[in-house]
């Protein structure tokens, strides 16, 4: 089992453990401050502003309005087939097994968005991917049912002409790219980050 179910699975059955009255004397809350300390002195090696925050001067005074109006926009259930999901992967070339469904998935929902979307072919076309920390922060041995919040986001990047062009190994190489980076490094500068600020 991948670590998103199973981390999905812990939230949901602490969740149930926590709002059942009857299993309210089983609940463990999973949280040591010790666990996501920071370093001494803390070091910051990543552009937090850039992609995790928005720098307060360049916050609008006023709200600014959606770039489309929320009445025009639909939700869309797309279910694909495993057959499918495979097809796409083998379409990979063989030296690139590396990625995973997730990879190969999400770089080809990106590439056909940003095609439907009709974007200028010079503008920068960004997809943003949660990720777990608990798994990849392993300096600290976080265990897998700590309760606060421990995600990041990768942000794998590309000018639209060039997603476009791409394959499906190039798009599923960019998001494998950009999550792999998205390590105890990562982390770890982030919680530095957060002591220095």
């Amino acid at each position: 089992m991948d670590t998103f179910r199973r981390n999905y699975i812990y939230y949901f059955v602490e969740y149930f453990n926590f709002s059942s009255l009857h299993n309210l004397h089983i609940f463990v809350l999973y949280y040591d401050p010790d666990w996501i300390k920071h370093r001494e002195p803390p070091t910051c090696h990543f552009r937090y502003w850039v992609d995790e925050f928005v720098p307060l001067t360049e916050l609008p005074a006023e709200s600014p309005k959606p770039p489309v109006e929320p009445g025009n926009l639909d939700n869309v259930l797309v279910h694909y087939s495993v057959k499918f999901i495979n097809e796409l992967k083998a379409r990979t070339t063989p030296a690139t097994a590396k990625f995973s469904r997730f990879d190969v998935l999400t770089g080809h929902l990106w590439k056909k968005i940003t095609t439907a979307r009709g974007l200028d072919p010079e503008e920068i076309s960004q997809v943003r991917i949660a990720i777990n920390g608990r798994p990849r922060l392993r300096s600290l041995s976080v265990p897998p049912m700590f309760f606060g919040n421990l995600v990041l986001n990768a942000f794998p990047r590309a000018k639209v002409r060039c997603l476009e062009e791409f394959s499906v190994t190039d798009s599923a190489q960019l998001v494998h790219d950009s999550v792999t980076q998205i390590g105890d490094a990562y982390f770890r500068s982030f919680i530095d980050f957060g002591a220095m600020h």
